[in-house]
């Protein structure tokens, strides 16, 4: 629940000092018009508002994927700050690092750096945009107790299925275009 407590001030923090950033980048991953000018101003893994919420999206997901294996009665680790660790390291690893490598590699090995760059800000941007639309979920199925915690987890199951499957459309656009 620091975790939590943390991400939550780190949130607060970057809405206060980067509101109009924030807005662009939750735009960016629907209307094509931000995600380009985004492009244009080099939003990056690098930018300062990028980290953050990256940060997001990892720590969110991770307690995100604990809690529902914890719901459900899976205990792979009897210790959860362990638990917790080895999700977010396989988070990292699997959204980021061989995501982006393969998207590099195919987009080197048929000469379409720019369609493998633009689609990685897809990825990015839906990374970054479901992070912060899990947040609110991953808080309530921590703290709130009247509700079942099944409601929070479908919830979250079905908003990962959306911004999953509106990324695979941008993609198709991005590819097809």
């Amino acid at each position: 629940s620091l975790l939590l407590i943390f991400v939550y001030v780190l949130f607060v923090w970057l809405y206060v000092s980067n509101r109009k950033k924030l807005n662009q980048v939750i735009k960016g991953f629907y209307i094509n018009r931000y995600a380009n000018q985004l492009t244009r101003e080099e939003f990056s893994i690098g930018n300062r508002v990028s980290v953050f919420l990256s940060i997001f999206f990892v720590v969110t997901l991770s307690l995100f994927i604990v809690r529902v294996i914890q719901y459900y009665g899976f205990h792979l680790f009897t210790d959860n700050t362990a638990f917790l660790g080895v999700t977010t390291a396989f988070i990292i690893i699997v959204s980021y690092a061989v995501k982006f490598s393969t998207i590099k590699l195919f987009g080197y090995i048929f000469q379409q750096q720019k369609e493998a760059s633009d689609y990685m800000l897809i990825i990015f941007l839906f990374c970054n945009t479901l992070g912060l639309f899990m947040l609110p979920l991953v808080i309530c199925l921590t703290f709130i107790k009247q509700v079942p915690p099944a409601f929070f987890i479908y919830t979250g199951m079905g908003m990962i299925a959306i911004f999953t499957c509106v990324r695979i459309i941008r993609g198709i656009i991005l590819g097809l275009n």
